[in-house]
């Protein structure tokens, strides 16, 4: 018998862990190559929902939790987040902040670790948050400060994780249980996996489909993907004020016969040459991408002036009309009003230019271009991509995701995260999310081991 083989316990219950090499992971205190009885949980994805199930999953003594991260740098996508300054919550939470294509209650779907247990899960291990108009912020306006603490959570609590360890293949064992296939050909055995991988967005941060098929082949729907919190493609040019920014109202149309509203935003604007971008256009791109992947047509209303009352603006039109019989330049017409690029944009989109001069033009004409101020509508062709998105809409169906985000096609699995069809609007939801449904799922694989 070989000195090997006469160090192995004469009789194990399975392999946990097979040809893992030290280079490849960095296992926190624990050895790697170490054989173990313990159950195992098996997080893919190392971001904000897989860290946040890690570090819940590891609270339950006798679990041995292992993080598997295709990136070198775990936590990438919220190093990025709120430029750099993660904008990780939100003070108030309307009922249209969250998307899915069936029905979502996020009191109940939420109702496990919900957003004021997420804040004060942070606070306890000394990090603390302040307001922007409601958007919360670490104190320290770091993104670097979120990161850092989940990944001395994961140290602090004994989790391994193993970065620079892609996962390939995800199947379930007869016998129960789930086999794992890296990218590097080693084979991983779990009791229980919790698939949080995110979604397609951003892939440039880590950003990766991989889990729509895990879940696929594990026999779950999936919501088509695509592309969320991006511009907006139009048919029309605006090269004329590309570059500009400003304060504006936007609506999205469904543009048949009879144009039907999505939904209004507003905030500032971003003019790019046949694109628009910002806040206000973002929260509206998810709607828009699933019209336009289903076949319907979309159309953007820009509202230039959207704080004018409807009164206050009958009364400022006739005052500038009064004005235009002075025989002014178009340009002039609007001095105060908006920036002298978006005049020329309004004054292109009615055959003109900002240098004609008003006295020469018909009071129909120069009704119609001040008119056009408040209603400039543009015919929306697509949106950004994956790699300008900030999230993805779609995902695996959430008719098949218990209320502990257990999988009710494939006993043993949790799924948690953006991988999921939920996606919500601009101001921390997304994170929220993510970190909430992570822990969620992680609680909830631990307590299926006791």
């Amino acid at each position: 018998m070989s000195r090997r083989a006469a160090r192995q316990p004469a009789r194990r219950r399975r392999v946990l862990l097979r040809r893992v090499p030290r280079t490849k992971c960095f296992g926190m205190g624990i050895a790697m190559t170490k054989y173990d009885t313990e159950p195992v949980i098996a997080v893919i994805g190392g971001g904000a929902a897989g860290c946040m199930a890690a570090a819940k999953a590891a609270e339950c003594p006798g679990v041995r939790v292992i993080v598997f991260d295709r990136n070198e740098q775990p936590c990438r996508k919220i190093s990025a987040s709120g430029n750099g300054r993660c904008n990780i919550s939100n003070e108030y939470f309307p009922e249209d902040c969250y998307y899915s294509s069936g029905c979502f209650d996020r009191e109940k779907r939420l109702q496990h670790f919900p957003p004021q247990k997420l804040l004060s899960f942070f606070v306890s291990e000394g990090v603390y948050f302040h307001s922007r108009n409601g958007y919360l912020y670490p104190r320290t306006d770091q993104a670097a400060t979120i990161s850092s603490a989940l990944l001395r959570i994961l140290r602090d609590r004994g989790v391994v994780l193993r970065s620079s360890c892609g996962v390939s293949g995800l199947t379930r064992e007869a016998a129960g249980g789930f086999l794992l296939r890296m990218q590097s050909g080693e084979t991983v055995s779990a009791d229980r996996v919790v698939l949080a991988s995110g979604g397609a967005a951003a892939p440039q941060l880590g950003g990766t489909p991989d889990g729509y098929e895990f879940s696929r082949a594990l026999g779950h729907r999936i919501i088509s993907p695509i592309p969320a919190l991006t511009s907006l493609v139009i048919r029309e040019s605006t090269k004329a004020a590309s570059g500009v920014r400003a304060f504006a109202a936007v609506t999205l149309l469904e543009s048949s016969q009879k144009p039907r509203v999505l939904r209004r935003e507003e905030g500032e604007l971003q003019i790019g040459n046949g694109v628009f971008s910002g806040i206000p256009v973002f929260q509206l791109s998810r709607l828009a991408g699933r019209a336009l992947e289903e076949g319907r047509k979309a159309a953007l209303c820009v509202d230039f002036l959207p704080e004018f009352a409807p009164e206050t603006w009958e009364r400022e039109r006739a005052r500038r009309l009064v004005l235009a019989a002075e025989n002014r330049m178009l340009r002039e017409l609007t001095d105060g009003l908006v920036h002298p690029k978006i005049c020329a944009l309004i004054a292109g989109h009615c055959g003109l230019t900002a240098e004609n001069k008003t006295g020469r033009l018909s009071e129909k004409t120069l009704r119609q271009f001040l008119d056009r101020l408040r209603d400039d509508r543009y015919e929306i062709t697509g949106t950004g991509s994956f790699r300008e998105a900030q999230v993805t809409a779609g995902g695996v169906c959430l008719e098949e995701i218990g209320e502990d985000f257990s999988s009710l096609c494939c006993p043993g699995l949790y799924l948690a995260g953006e991988l999921l069809d939920v996606d919500g609007i601009c101001g921390g939801y997304n994170l929220t999310f993510a970190m909430c449904s992570g822990a969620a799922a992680g609680m909830a694989a631990a307590a299926s081991l006791g």
